[in-house]
C-alpha cells in the first residue's frame, strides 16, 4: 500500500487520477487498490500509522507547525524497523525559494530571487509571486524600481501578506515568433519521464491553450513525452532539490534548462506512467500491522490554565446561558475570593501544634 498525503482541499491532484473513468478497468483497478490518499489532517490525529510507502507532497503549503509535525510522522516511519519506501522529507526537500536561490549560485538559472522583506539588488524586469501557491505572478511585468515600489505598496494596501511574497527576475524564453514555453517533467520515486509542453503567447505559462492544441504544437509536445530528451539533465536538479516526487517546470533557453519551480502536489501524471512507477514503490505488508506514533508536537509556547480558570469560564457560560450576566461582576469577585482562601492555605507552613513552625 503506498499512502498519499496532502492538504485536505488539494487531494484532488491525485483523486482525478483515480476516478479515471477513461482509464482501462483493469489499472483502475489495481491502482485504486495500491494507492490510498491520506490528508494531513487526519495523519496528525492517528496515534498509529499503518504499514506502508509514504509520499510526502504539498510542501509548500504546509506551514511551520504542519512540516515540524510532519517530520514527526516521517521519523516515526523511517525509525520503524520496516525498511519503508517514503518519499520527499518535509524538512530537506527544498521548496520553491531556496530552489530557485540554489539554481541561480549554481548557474543552472540565468535569473535570481529574493525576499520581498529581504530586497537585494536585482535586474529588470521582474514579477512578485506567493512562495507557497501555483498561481503564477500576483503583478504584471515591472520594468524599473519605482514600478516595483509601486506594486509592492498596492499589495500592503490591498491587506496582502509581503512575508511569503518573493522577486523573480523575469527570463525571457520566447522563440522568433515570440511564443513562450513550458516543460513539465515528472519525478516518481527513481523514474523520471516528460509530462506535457504548453505553449502561449502570454510570458506566463499555466496552461494547455486551445490555440495550440493542432499540428505542430502537439506534434511537439507527442515528441517530448516519447523521447523524455531532457532527463539526464533534470536527474541532478531533482537530487539537488531533495524531492523524490513531483513536477518540474522549466524551459529551454539556447541548450540550457531554466527552471521555474517543482511542484511536489501536481495534476497526477498519466497512469501509462503512474502504475509502473507505483509497482516499485508499493509496499507489501499485512495490514493489520500498525506503527505506534511516540512522539507528539509541542508547541514552542502553550497557555497555561489552571483549575480557578475553567471554574471562572464555566460560569461565565452559565451566566450567560441563563442571561444572568449582570450577576458576573459580584459573583467572579466572590471567586476570586475563594481562590485567594484556598491559595493561603496551600502555602501555610505546618505547625507543631503548639503555634510553632516544625522543622523538617
Amino acid at each position: 500500500m503506498i499512502f498519499y498525503l496532502s492538504k485536505k482541499h488539494h487531494q484532488y491532484t491525485m483523486r482525478s487520477r483515480l476516478r479515471d473513468l477513461a482509464m482501462p478497468l483493469p489499472w483502475r483497478e489495481e491502482l485504486l487498490g495500491r494507492l490510498r490518499l491520506l490528508s494531513y489532517e487526519e495523519a496528525f490525529r492517528l496515534k498509529a500509522l499503518p504499514v506502508g510507502s509514504y509520499i510526502f507532497t504539498d510542501l509548500d503549503r504546509l506551514n511551520p507547525e504542519q512540516t515540524e509535525r510532519a517530520a514527526i510522522l516521517w521519523d516515526t516511519l523511517r525509525s520503524s524497523g520496516h525498511g519503508l519506501k517514503l518519499l520527499n522529507h518535509p524538512v530537506r526537500s527544498m521548496r520553491r525559494f531556496e530552489l530557485l536561490r540554489q539554481l541561480r549560485e549554481c548557474g543552472i538559472n540565468d535569473f535570481d530571487v529574493c525576499r520581498l522583506t529581504d530586497r537585494r539588488p536585482l535586474r529588470f524586469p521582474v514579477f512578485i509571486r506567493s512562495e507557497n501557491e501555483h498561481l503564477g505572478s500576483v503583478t504584471a511585468l515591472l520594468r524599473s524600481p519605482g514600478e516595483l515600489d509601486a506594486a509592492i505598496e498596492k499589495l500592503a494596501a490591498d491587506g496582502m501578506n509581503r512575508d511569503d511574497k518573493i522577486i523573480v527576475e523575469y527570463r525571457d524564453v520566447a522563440d522568433a515568433r515570440s511564443l513562450h514555453h513550458r516543460y513539465g517533467a515528472y519525478i516518481v520515486g527513481a523514474r523520471i519521464f516528460a509530462g506535457n509542453l504548453f505553449f502561449s503567447r502570454d510570458w506566463m505559462v499555466k496552461r494547455r491553450q486551445p490555440e495550440f492544441e493542432h499540428g505542430e504544437f502537439l506534434a511537439a509536445e507527442d515528441q517530448y513525452v516519447g523521447t523524455n530528451p531532457h532527463e539526464g539533465m533534470l536527474r541532478p536538479i531533482f537530487a539537488l532539490a531533495r524531492i523524490e516526487y513531483g513536477r518540474m517546470d522549466y524551459a529551454m533557453v539556447d541548450g540550457r534548462l531554466q527552471v521555474f519551480e517543482i511542484n511536489t502536489n501536481p495534476i497526477a501524471p498519466i497512469v501509462d506512467e503512474l502504475l509502473p512507477a507505483v509497482r516499485e514503490l508499493d509496499y507489501s505488508a499485512s495490514r493489520a500491522v500498525r506503527i505506534p506514533v511516540r512522539r507528539r508536537f509541542v508547541p514552542p509556547w502553550k497557555e497555561r490554565v489552571n483549575w480557578a480558570f475553567r471554574v471562572a469560564s464555566a460560569v461565565h457560560v452559565l451566566l450567560r446561558t441563563c442571561r444572568l450576566l449582570a450577576l458576573e461582576p459580584g459573583v467572579q469577585s466572590i471567586l476570586r475570593s475563594i481562590k485567594r482562601g484556598l491559595v493561603k492555605v496551600g502555602t501555610r507552613k505546618p505547625t507543631d501544634g503548639r503555634g510553632t513552625v516544625a522543622s523538617r
